[in-house]
């Protein structure tokens, strides 16, 4: 029986935060962030490159120039990882001077920045906080945000007893709310905090199971939450539950992109031997099936990706078993990556393989043939590939309508200035025959005086 292991190795994903190649970097904080998270020892790297970011953010500025689309995005993703890890003293203190420096500054980059480092300050473990309160204090903002987030740690502290009676009541009182309309942004607050609070406690697991396992009189508010709760408390018997409300709801339903959230959190042997089972039962679901083994990074769920690639017909669900072994990192799965990749056997209009192969060839430091001509290639077949799509043909209509209604408009706005000289024109005509008369009438009056 083989061995099960885990693909990926936390430091050399930070090596390839160094990498001269945007992509990998991107993939490097998206593979940490993923299946990484509330780890230390990973943010001075992360704070490193938003410093870079920083500086090129600041040159841009004051050179009145535009920083190109993917440092702008690669800005964005790091930002919005610094949430996901343990901060040390010396990181916080780095991520509040970041803060400040960026406080009175209007643009892009620092609304974002701020934005992120308030988010990270209240999932950040309130003791980190505590510890490090004299370099925020005489802030009134981040000291204001402090005090929120006590009293949001005093309330998740609760006993799971009183946090699933909160739970409870708080589904019954907001039912119809959240039938008619969904909950508003205080409420949606509320119930998250709940459940929060309650995801500290793995011994309330049967409850979850006990709840999830009714089949009358669904509350689907409280299901939205055992099913959150059964992701968070990776209660590995929920499974089969989680599947059966995807069976029976649509991805337009919030349970149902909750459920699979869960499924993602829980990952694991069980997950993947369930949904090769799956797999070819339901054919509107192998997209999804897919999606979920890349975020399991084990031997077992890179097995099933390639065993499943070799035998899919389907050129969309192809594409995404192919992402999936990208997002894990395989090296198993490389050749049959690169073949689809090499033939343009893919959809780019789903994910651009060509770019994100180059992240698993120098994760496993394999030098990729033929680099340039691939991403060259990968390129012209995105471009032609989106050209043929609906949605472009839709943008390029959107476009001419506009252009034709954009003209029409100049030529109303001609026949109106047009119109306006010859007004002007016939007035001045009017204004001078009118004085013509006038000096006739004087020339006339002298006459007669003589």
């Amino acid at each position: 029986m083989e061995k099960y292991y885990h693909l990926l190795k936390k430091d050399r994903l930070i090596e390839l935060l160094s990498n001269e190649k945007s992509i990998v970097r991107e993939e490097s904080v998206s593979a940490l962030t993923k299946f990484f998270p509330n780890q230390e020892n990973v943010l001075s790297h992360l704070l490193e490159l938003i410093n870079r970011i920083k500086i090129k953010y600041k040159e841009s500025e004051s050179n009145r120039d535009f920083l190109s689309a993917s440092k702008r995005m690669e800005g964005l993703s790091l930002l919005a990882s610094i949430k996901n890890f343990i901060p040390s003293d010396s990181e916080f203190k780095e991520i509040i001077k970041l803060y400040l420096e960026f406080e009175n500054i209007e643009n892009n980059f620092a609304s974002n920045l701020q934005y992120h480092i308030i988010l990270s300050f209240i999932k950040y473990p309130l003791k980190i906080l505590e510890k490090n309160q004299n370099i925020f204090i005489f802030n009134k903002h981040l000291n204001k945000v402090f005090e929120m987030t006590k009293q949001r740690d005093k309330f998740i502290d609760k006993t799971p007893d009183t946090l699933w009676e909160i739970l409870n009541d708080f589904c019954i009182n907001h039912y119809d709310e959240y039938k008619e309309k969904g909950l508003d942004r205080i409420a949606k607050e509320n119930f998250d905090l709940v459940v929060i609070g309650l995801s500290k406690h793995k011994e309330i697991s049967s409850k979850v199971l006990l709840e999830l396992n009714r089949t009358k009189n669904i509350n689907y508010l409280l299901e939205e939450a055992l099913v959150t709760l059964a992701g968070n408390l990776k209660i590995v018997e929920s499974i089969p539950f989680l599947f059966d409300i995807l069976k029976k709801t649509n991805s337009m339903q919030i349970i149902y992109s909750i459920s699979v959230h869960s499924l993602k959190k829980i990952g694991g042997i069980e997950v993947v031997n369930e949904l090769e089972k799956l797999y070819d039962t339901d054919l509107d679901m192998k997209m999804e099936f897919a999606s979920i083994l890349g975020y399991i990074p084990y031997n077992y769920s890179e097995n099933l990706l390639i065993k499943l690639l070799k035998k899919e017909k389907d050129i969309t669900n192809k594409t995404v078993l192919a992402t999936s072994l990208c997002r894990i990192f395989s090296k198993k799965g490389l050749e049959y990556v690169l073949d689809m990749v090499n033939n343009l056997d893919y959809d780019p209009t789903m994910n651009d393989l060509h770019n994100h192969i180059i992240s698993v060839f120098e994760y496993h430091n394999i030098e990729l043939p033929n680099e340039k001509k691939m991403i060259h290639s990968g390129e012209d077949f995105s471009r032609k590939s989106f050209e043929k799509s609906p949605l472009h043909k839709m943008g390029k209509e959107l476009r001419e309508n506009l252009k034709s209604i954009e003209s029409s408009k100049q030529i109303e706005e001609k026949k109106k200035v047009n119109y306006s000289n010859n007004v002007i024109v016939l007035s001045q005509k009017a204004l001078k025959n009118k004085k013509k008369k006038i000096r006739k009438m004087k020339r006339k009056s002298r006459k007669r005086k003589k």
